[in-house]
């Protein structure tokens, strides 16, 4: 009986706080609007959260920082001269240099939405000369010698196909001979979610949503189906929290994983209302915040979902009536305490 109680304090809570929280911050939703909302989280993600990018770049590049490493956020921009003389500026999607133990190595990683195909090579190659030539270095001992240092690059890849490549190779054909170098890919396609907490790719999370990109019609006209998805994003709304708990995760990081999911859930779905409205809904907390989900840890997955739908429907203006009709009798009360 106290446990019901304490569990009902915790929705009631909850549920006011979302409430407050997104009227105060409705305004948020317009940076969604963005024309590149990927390759915004991309960056806020690179830009913000040393503690997710550090796991990223150990798994991507087989390195072993740890948190005493230093990441020094670098220039984006470079200006790349074309056929008719004219500059044109060139933005990358994150740049930066990792020093650790003595070592220190420059990073070049890009975020693709578009299918892969050859033009992604010859668009990093562009990046990658550009920097090394922004970083070329004279050497003082020999005024008949310079320098060009390439980054270490990663290609990631939101949509794929078993075809794509794993990893690229991109030769130089010198007047004294060839020399290569290779981009690792990563293809959201090969993770799974659990994937994703094991290996502590955090930074991934984000993109997850579009490994169900291809269902979404289906997920649209089927309402179990899109319970089964919401719920999944429950538990990883409840994972993130673990994480933090845990020390896994700085606050900052957590709270920029969530709201970063919730931009790129909602940009993905927008011509998909239903999926935007009942996926999107977890991450945003329009409905429940995070407590609501913790007074419900020990019980079942379909139940936090069902939970979640029911106070949807009745805001909407479903009477107990056609709720009854939809959901069982303690999901309902519980809708209607909590509303």
């Amino acid at each position: 009986m106290e446990k019901e109680k304490e569990a009902k304090t915790f929705v009631e809570k909850g549920a006011q706080e979302s409430r407050e929280k997104s009227q105060k911050c409705s305004h948020k939703k317009e940076l969604w609007e963005s024309k590149f909302p990927y390759d915004d989280a991309f960056r806020t993600l690179e830009g913000r959260c040393d503690d997710v990018l550090l796991p990223l770049i150990n798994y991507w590049f087989h390195e072993e920082y740890d948190n005493t490493a230093v990441i020094t956020r670098l220039r984006n921009e470079h200006y790349v001269e074309n056929a008719g003389k004219r500059r044109a500026k060139k933005i990358t999607d994150s740049h930066f240099r990792i020093s650790f133990r003595g070592t220190t190595k420059d990073y070049q990683l890009e975020c693709e939405s578009s299918n892969y195909d050859r033009t992604l090579l010859i668009r990093m190659f562009e990046y990658h000369t550009q920097t090394a030539i922004d970083n070329a270095k004279e050497e003082s001992d020999n005024l008949g010698k310079m320098t060009f240092r390439f980054p270490y690059a990663g290609l990631l890849l939101l949509r794929g196909k078993e075809s794509d490549p794993e990893e690229v190779e991109i030769e130089l054909v010198t007047p004294e001979g060839c020399l290569s170098y290779h981009v690792p890919i990563i293809r959201m396609m090969d993770f799974t979610i659990d994937d994703l907490f094991e290996k502590r790719l955090y930074f991934l999370i984000p993109f997850y949503i579009f490994n169900f990109e291809k269902d979404f019609p289906k997920l649209e006209k089927d309402e179990r189906a899109r319970r089964k998805l919401a719920d999944r994003y429950t538990e990883i709304l409840l994972k993130v929290d673990e994480e933090a708990q845990r020390g896994r995760l700085s606050q900052e990081s957590r709270h920029a994983i969530i709201e970063l999911t919730n931009g790129v859930v909602r940009s993905l779905t927008k011509k998909h209302p239903r999926v935007r409205e009942e996926v999107g809904g977890v991450m945003g907390g329009e409905v429940l915040d995070l407590e609501v989900f913790k007074a419900f840890r020990n019980g079942k997955a379909e139940g936090k979902a069902e939970l979640v739908s029911a106070i949807k429907d009745l805001q909407s203006g479903m009477t107990r009536e056609q709720l009854l009709e939809k959901y069982d009798e303690k999901t309902v009360e519980l809708a209607f305490s909590v509303n």
